[in-house]
């Protein structure tokens, strides 16, 4: 059994190291889910130990493959830096 572990956990380890560079958040954190569903019971903590991503990222991404709205974005809307002119114009209606 200890045997068939450690197959599993070389074969992620090759794969995600030939993916991880062309691999931004979201897709490395769908890969790993699915690499783990791939695996079965167990899956996850191999996946984890095979590439050091954290369990919770892993789980949310299992979860993030049985959403039915499966959109394009990143990140969340609202997410990221807030648009330079906006800011500036606020900063300016704070000082009049």
């Amino acid at each position: 059994m200890e045997l068939r572990k450690e197959k599993h956990i070389q074969n992620v380890k090759t794969k995600y190291e030939q993916l991880s560079f062309c691999l931004n958040k979201k897709s490395k954190r769908l890969w790993a889910a699915t690499e783990a569903n791939s695996i079965g019971w167990g899956g996850v903590s191999i996946v984890h130990e095979a590439t050091g991503i954290d369990f919770k990222t892993i789980i949310k991404g299992i979860k993030e493959l049985f959403v039915t709205n499966k959109g394009n974005r990143i990140r969340k809307v609202g997410g990221g830096r807030m648009n330079r002119n906006i800011h500036f114009l606020s900063c300016i209606y704070f000082f009049i």
